[in-house]
């Protein structure tokens, strides 16, 4: 079990960092095409499936079309990294205020332009995590920590399901501003853990 244990000098960034950000990994997806579809699918009428379609093939390909981005702002000089973590927040929390808007306005483009910034966001994220994992873990633990991350960042898939139960009480105007307030929270503790904790060396 010691190699699923996070080494103690990377422990607070892992908390501020990476614990934070990893959900959104998938919780965006979820999202982009799960949620969106599910709201729009009245205005697209017979053209639902193609719509549900265009949406993943949108949402996943902006995600493997940004994730050379994510690893250009991880290498940045300077030994307080960070910007990688930041930038897929930042986009996450434009995915999911747009989301938001579109509970109100029930628009298929709309829904098209959050999935390709939710994708974004999950790119980004899903990169930079990985890397800050690496960097954290030894030869010994990266298995193990990658696993715990990826167990993280799976977890995200139950965003629909979670919104789908509360559903019975809640509108998705409010379950996704919701959404979008949590993911400004989680943007807020990344940048934090950003600017006071620095990338731990890997443990040996």
């Amino acid at each position: 079990m010691n190699d699923l244990r996070v080494p103690a000098p990377a422990r607070r960034r892992f908390r501020l960092v990476v614990l934070p950000m990893a959900p959104w990994v998938f919780g965006t997806a979820g999202l982009a095409y799960a949620v969106m579809p599910q709201l729009v699918g009245f205005r697209v009428g017979d053209w639902g499936l193609a719509y549900a379609t265009g949406l993943t093939v949108l949402t996943l390909g902006t995600g493997v079309a940004v994730q050379p981005v994510a690893r250009r702002l991880h290498r940045e000089r300077g030994t307080r990294t960070g910007r990688a973590p930041v930038a897929a927040m930042t986009v996450t929390l434009v995915g999911a205020a747009l989301c938001a808007a579109n509970a109100v306005l029930l628009s298929p483009w709309l829904a098209a332009v959050a999935a390709a910034a939710l994708g974004a966001g999950y790119g980004i994220a899903v990169v930079s995590g990985l890397l800050e994992i690496q960097r954290m873990a030894g030869a010994d633990d990266l298995a193990g920590l990658t696993g715990v991350y990826y167990t993280l960042a799976y977890a995200g898939f139950l965003l629909p399901t979670v919104l789908a139960t509360l559903s019975a009480w809640l509108s998705y105007p409010v379950m996704l501003a919701a959404v979008a307030a949590t993911a400004l929270v989680c943007l807020g503790l990344v940048m934090t853990g950003a600017r006071v904790t620095e990338p731990a060396a890997p443990a040996r």
